[in-house]
């Protein structure tokens, strides 16, 4: 890297700012989320939103506590459908267990009924 480009970062580094940059990213993911709720035919311009970083910075000791509420984070994609079933095992050998009960359910009645 060039000397030039790292005296550029590291001047960059010390004017930066992490509150507002996180304030910034937190409006940006607002405002993405409002353009894909309204893409379309339907879709109309609105302004950006002004940060007040003063109010943000004082709702970061409570925001943790209501979840994560920003349309960025939507919850996952989760399949609802049945996983289709595999063949049963039981299956080839169902109608030769059935001829075995049938021929033992004589002697399977309990003891109190053989009179």
């Amino acid at each position: 890297m060039a000397e030039a480009d790292k005296e550029r970062l590291r001047a960059l580094l010390e004017t930066a700012d992490p509150v507002l940059l996180f304030a910034r990213i937190r409006a940006a993911q607002e405002e993405l989320g409002k353009r894909v709720d309204r893409r379309g035919l339907n879709a109309k311009i609105e302004e950006p939103l002004v940060i007040d970083l003063k109010s943000f910075a004082a709702n970061l000791k409570t925001a943790w506590k209501d979840g994560e509420t920003r349309p960025t984070h939507r919850r996952p994609y989760r399949r609802t459908k049945p996983w289709p079933k595999r063949p049963s095992m039981y299956e080839p050998f169902e109608a030769r267990i059935k001829e075995w009960l049938k021929e033992d359910q004589p002697s399977r009645q309990p003891p109190c009924c053989n009179g």
